[in-house]
């Protein structure tokens, strides 16, 4: 599903980060990056989400290439939820997760519909006791599964997750884990 072939980047003042990395993700696992803070892990989501643009290289997604996708066409191959999501304080849970469904809105068809997108993204990250609450209200935590279940909503068959059990507590980790295997086992 995705191929990064002789990738190299780096930012402005400092050497390279990759230089000619190569890697290959399929459909249906879960793959993850470990190691050291700065090393870049983040920087290597946001090369694979279209994010930034490498130095050289190519980075696939199902065979094309992540440069030649429009942002919709990006957005409905892939989910990206960054490290440190930012939420929009005074929307309501429904209302930040209806914005997954913007790439669907823009260019249709959607996979199904988006109230059923809504609730099993609801049920999935176990939503119901702060609904219809302003995201400005909720706990670290909590907002992190709203916008996690927005990457859900969007439908998308690839999930690019930077940290997605930070801020949760252990027991909505293992929740976390096993809704993730469970996608996997289905080819996301």
């Amino acid at each position: 599903m995705i191929t990064i072939e002789s990738l190299s980047f780096g930012y402005p003042g400092s050497g390279p980060l990759f230089d000619a990395l190569d890697a290959a993700f399929e459909p249906g696992c879960i793959s993850a990056l470990a190691g050291p803070n700065g090393t870049g892990k983040s920087t290597l989501l946001k090369l694979v989400s279209g994010l930034l643009a490498p130095w050289s290289g190519e980075i696939r997604i199902g065979g094309v290439s992540v440069r030649k996708m429009d942002r919709i066409e990006r957005a409905k191959r892939l989910a990206y939820m960054a490290q440190s999501p930012v939420l929009p304080e005074d929307w309501t849970v429904p209302e930040v997760l209806e914005a997954g469904d913007y790439p669907h809105r823009r260019r249709p068809p959607a996979p199904s519909s988006l109230e059923a997108r809504l609730q099993s993204a609801r049920k999935i990250m176990a939503l119901d006791p702060f609904w219809e609450r302003p995201v400005g209200t909720l706990s670290g935590g909590e907002a992190q599964r709203v916008a996690l279940a927005r990457a859900l909503v969007q439908d998308a068959p690839l999930l690019v997750l930077d940290e997605p059990a930070s801020h949760l507590d252990m027991r909505h980790q293992v929740q976390l884990y096993r809704s993730l295997h469970t996608l996997a086992r289905n080819g996301r």
